[in-house]
C-alpha cells in the first residue's frame, strides 16, 4: 500500500474549528483539489477512494469535514447552510495559500453542489467534479420535512444520526428556511460554475435524476460541461465508483 505524506490542521471558520488534511502527491504540482463531502456523508469508502486516486494521479488534495462532521467542531445541529458555505469558503481560502498553489479543482457530492454553486467564481478554481447534484436543496428537504419530526426549534430525523456525526440527530427549522433564499441566488451562480463535469446515477435512492437538478445543469452549467448519466445503483454510485473517479481524473487532466 502507498502511503502518501499527509499534512492536518484547524482552522477557524463561522466561530467553529473545522479539521483540514492536506496529501500530497510524490513531485511537486501547482493543482490542488478540495473534496467537498455531502450533508449525512464523510470521507470512509468511496471519497477516501477517490482522494487517494487523485493524488495518485499527480494532485495535491485538500480535504476537510463541515461543522459538525467527523473531526471539526460542533454538531450535526449546527449545518445551518450559511455555516457550511462560510466552511467552504475558507477552505479556498486556506489552500490558496499552500506552498505552487495556482490553480484548484473541486469535488462536490450531493448537497454540497450546491454550496458549489453558490461559492461561485474564484480565479484559482478552474474545474469541477459535481457528483449526484443536489442543487435546489428544497426538493430533497420535503422528504426530511415529511418524514422527520419537529421538536422545538429542530427536526429530528432518524437518518441525521450516524457514527461520524456529532449530536442526537438534528436540523434547526433555521436550515430549511435558509434555502428559500439561497435557492433565488443558484441561478445567477451556476453560469460561474466554469468546466464542470457532472455524474447522476440513474438509480440514486436520494437525489433521483426525476427532481430534475441533473437537467437543470445540463441546461444551465456554462460550455465546456460534460454530463455523465451512470448506470449505478445508490447515491454514491454503487457499482461505478471507479468509472466515476476514471472519468474525473480524465476531465482534470484537461483542465487542471
Amino acid at each position: 500500500m502507498v502511503r502518501f505524506k499527509m499534512y492536518k490542521t484547524y482552522i477557524s471558520s463561522a466561530g467553529y474549528q473545522i479539521y483540514i488534511e492536506v496529501i500530497y502527491p510524490d513531485h511537486k504540482t501547482d493543482a490542488a483539489i478540495i473534496m467537498a463531502h455531502g450533508l449525512r456523508s464523510f470521507f470512509p469508502g468511496f471519497f477516501n477512494n477517490f482522494s487517494n486516486a487523485l493524488v495518485r494521479a499527480g494532485y495535491m488534495v485538500v480535504k476537510f469535514h463541515f461543522v459538525g462532521t467527523g473531526l471539526s467542531a460542533g454538531k450535526f445541529e449546527d449545518k445551518l447552510n450559511s455555516v457550511m458555505l462560510q466552511n467552504l469558503k475558507d477552505v479556498v481560502q486556506w489552500t490558496k495559500t499552500l506552498p505552487n498553489v495556482k490553480k484548484i479543482g473541486m469535488v462536490a457530492r450531493s448537497n454540497a453542489v450546491s454550496l458549489a454553486i453558490l461559492h461561485g467564481y474564484d480565479p484559482y478554481l478552474h474545474a469541477y467534479a459535481l457528483l449526484a447534484p443536489s442543487v435546489f436543496m428544497r426538493h430533497i428537504v420535503s422528504y426530511y420535512l415529511t418524514t422527520g419530526k419537529k421538536s422545538g426549534n429542530y427536526l429530528l430525523h432518524t437518518s441525521f444520526s450516524r457514527p461520524h456525526t456529532k449530536g442526537i440527530g438534528r436540523l434547526p427549522l433555521k436550515y430549511f428556511k435558509e434555502l428559500a433564499a439561497y435557492d433565488r441566488v443558484i441561478p445567477h451562480r451556476i453560469k460561474e460554475i466554469k468546466r464542470a463535469i457532472c455524474f447522476q446515477s440513474k438509480r440514486d435512492e436520494l437525489a433521483s435524476a426525476d427532481q430534475r437538478d441533473f437537467a437543470y445543469c445540463a441546461q444551465h452549467l456554462p460550455k465546456p460541461a460534460c454530463m455523465v448519466l451512470v448506470d449505478a445503483k445508490t447515491h454514491s454510485f454503487h457499482g461505478k465508483q471507479s468509472y466515476v473517479i476514471k472519468e474525473t481524473i480524465r476531465w482534470f487532466h484537461r483542465y487542471l
